[in-house]
């Protein structure tokens, strides 16, 4: 799908180079320090490649499947706790508890729509448990491997992540609410937030560091990836967003408290100031706004009207998260990037798939060495 290649267009004003339209997802930022065991999982690192630029369109759920608002497990994670033992695995003695591996189901089974553990096949049961219970493992010797190299974060870089993550829910309710589904305390999260930036730290200093991209190989992965660098037409939007309400009472304040936004808006004030003052929306802090989007990453009704209006022009949408002004900023047409305005993002693709495989190889040299016990049944193993 042609949305997988927005990655290498650089149309966006964020700093990452290639499109990101997150306000529509809430918990992206979260999903790498909780879901999958809470921090960064080796296993995903093997598999995925928890460097590679990640595609807009797995950050934003145009239709279908779980609701793109929704985190992993929220309100669904339950049925999957209390399904192994407090220990599920050692690692050089130390344990892999069996409350992470739980939230590693979770997450895992939220992607296909949470069905019953009990109604999946025992066979991909038990090659999901050794998936998942390799993945801890990995994050549990790249941790160790990270503090032997003397990698440390501060307190308060701990604390700044945990502000973003915080900012991520509309409340500390929903928050609270998320944590205890998950079977988490704070403390937990911020351990786990602690031990992620310890090994990404690890990651970039001492793996990262020391490769690099030739304009060669840039120029050969450009000319030999033609449909890589093609795009839709794209739109750039801001938005304040105002939340539905619970019942009719609620709605209509809603619709009220959006009209009233839009009327504001009519009358020519500042848009951005609007936003970051009153939007419930993630993008708040940007001033609403969420970067270039392709039709098929934006919900139907946010996307019928963010096409169809004129650049400089706003509209009241309604979708599924709750009412939404919607500006239209910018408007690309469909086309293709060249190499001058797709390099930047090139280096950086090519820099992370080199740092994956460096990476597969130190996780192979630390299992290696490793005295690994697995204390329940699994699967056969996977290959990366």
């Amino acid at each position: 799908m042609r949305v997988n290649m927005l990655r290498f267009l650089n149309v966006t004003a964020y700093e990452e180079g290639y499109v990101i339209v997150n306000s529509f997802r809430r918990y992206s930022r979260l999903s790498v320090f909780i879901i999958a065991a809470g921090f960064i999982c080796a296993g995903s690192m093997i598999q995925a490649g928890p460097l590679q630029p990640q595609d807009a369109e797995t950050q934003v759920s145009a239709s279908g499947g779980q609701d793109a608002n929704q985190p992993a497990g929220t309100n669904t994670s339950k049925s999957y706790q209390n399904l192994f033992p407090d220990v599920v695995a050692t690692v050089n003695g130390e344990p892999i508890p069996g409350r992470e591996l739980e939230r590693a189901v979770s997450s895992e089974m939220a992607s296909m729509g949470n069905p019953e553990w009990k109604n999946l096949r025992e066979d991909y049961r038990g090659n999901l448990v050794y998936s998942l219970i390799s993945g801890l493992i990995n994050s549990q010797l790249m941790y160790a491997e990270a503090v032997s190299n003397g990698i440390y974060v501060s307190d308060s870089e701990v604390q700044d992540e945990y502000q973003r993550i915080s900012k991520s829910f509309k409340n500390d309710q929903e928050m609270k609410a998320f944590l205890a589904d998950q079977n988490m305390s704070s403390d937990e999260m911020i351990e786990n937030i602690h031990r992620a930036l310890v090994v990404t730290k690890y990651v970039d200093e001492v793996i990262g560091s020391k490769l690099t991209v030739t304009l060669e190989e840039m120029k050969a992965f450009y000319s030999g990836n033609p449909d890589q660098f093609r795009y839709p037409d794209l739109v750039r939007t801001s938005h304040i967003q105002v939340d539905a309400g619970k019942n009719q009472e609620e709605d209509a304040l809603a619709r009220q408290r959006i009209d009233d936004l839009m009327a504001r808006v009519s009358k020519g004030e500042d848009f951005a100031v609007l936003a970051q003052e009153h939007s419930t929306s993630p993008s708040a802090g940007r001033g609403g706004d969420i970067g270039y989007a392709a039709r098929e990453m934006l919900p139907d009704e946010y996307a019928e009207a963010a096409f169809s209006l004129p650049v400089g022009e706003s509209r009241i949408v309604k979708t599924q998260e709750g009412y939404f002004i919607v500006k239209v900023t910018g408007k690309k047409k469909e086309g293709m990037s060249t190499f001058d305005e797709s390099k930047e993002q090139i280096a950086e693709f090519l820099k992370n798939e080199k740092t994956q495989k460096e990476l597969q190889k130190r996780i192979n040299q630390l299992r290696d060495a490793a005295e690994i016990e697995f204390l329940i049944p699994a699967g056969p193993p996977l290959e990366p």
